[in-house]
């Protein structure tokens, strides 16, 4: 571990493994449960159900917990691979530091 100083994780950070790996099925046109991971605006407003993502609350918050299918939920990407291990902590990481954009 470096004794440098950590650097805030931004959306900025997460917002490549959305592209890679989310917005096939939660883009711009019909996203999947109405969740669009395009651009933070879109991440902050959730789906049809509520929001994905509660600032710095990785407990509470629906994205991480379909990234490792947890609290009942499908393991997202549905009938994919799952995210590596280094995606999904960058993303957790993300929202415990506040979900900044």
């Amino acid at each position: 571990m470096s004794m440098g100083s950590a650097r805030a994780i931004t959306y900025a950070d997460v917002q490549d493994v959305f592209n890679k790996n989310c917005v096939k099925c939660h883009g711009k046109e019909k996203p999947k449960e109405g969740i669009s991971l395009v651009d933070y605006a879109s991440v902050m407003k959730g789906g049809e159900h509520g929001p994905i993502v509660v600032k710095g609350k990785l407990k509470d918050s629906v994205l991480a917990q379909v990234l490792r299918g947890t609290n009942g939920k499908k393991q997202m990407p549905f009938g994919m691979a799952p995210l590596s291990d280094e995606d999904i902590f960058k993303i957790e990481e993300w929202i415990k530091a506040g979900a900044n954009p």
